[in-house]
């Protein structure tokens, strides 16, 4: 129960890139154990199961690469916003 209420949390708290990487660690371990006793079985099925895993993986590290672009350009703009402004209200009090 204390997992679900920490998921909620998250999702409250808008960490959707912590959420989201959780999901896919989970999803990648899952299918690793399901991948494992279809390999028991059937060794061919079982290394088939493994594409799952290995998307959620690249999926995951696509999206954290994606995210981290994403925040170093608002955080540059903001920047570069603010400047701006410090500018312009140093003209209107110069004049």
């Amino acid at each position: 129960m204390n997992i679900l209420r920490y998921f909620i949390d998250l999702y409250r708290k808008n960490r959707q890139l912590t959420l989201l990487s959780w999901v896919y660690g989970i999803i990648a371990v899952i299918f690793v154990f399901i991948a494992g006793i279809f390999a028991l079985i059937n060794q061919s099925v079982g290394v088939a199961i493994l594409i799952v895993p290995l998307i959620a993986i690249c999926a995951l590290s696509a999206n954290v690469v994606v995210w981290a672009l994403v925040h170093l350009m608002l955080d540059s703009t903001a920047k570069k916003l603010e400047e701006n402004e410090k500018k312009k209200a140093a003209r209107k009090s110069a004049k």
